[in-house]
């Protein structure tokens, strides 16, 4: 299989899918936050003072904020590869309605 055909169908999205590579990799860093937050948490327990967060409300806020960004990402993302990868069939079945070659058996 040549890439310079699967050019043609990547082409028209190609705003969209590199949209979706930089959520992916925004939600990524999220989630290797999280266990750093974990590890803060954990550390204001234990009583260590070389925790970032003055207290167990402000990492937990914090924790929170992470995660419902993190989910956000998530959908939106999601959102954007399903949308169009729903655009591709429609326009797969436009281009070969409009390029129709007769065949005889």
């Amino acid at each position: 299989m040549k890439f310079t055909a699967l050019l043609q169908y990547v082409t028209p999205h190609r705003h969209t899918l590199l949209a979706i590579v930089a959520l992916l990799l925004l939600e990524s860093a999220f989630s290797l936050t999280s266990p750093w937050i974990a590890g803060q948490l954990t550390g204001l327990a234990l009583g260590e003072p070389q925790v970032l967060f003055s207290s167990i409300g402000w990492a937990l806020i914090a924790w929170l904020v992470l995660m419902t960004l993190k989910s956000l990402l998530g959908f939106v993302s999601s959102y954007l590869v399903g949308s169009t990868s729903g655009k591709r069939p429609q326009n797969t079945r436009r281009y070969f309605k409009q390029n129709q070659k007769e065949t005889f058996l």
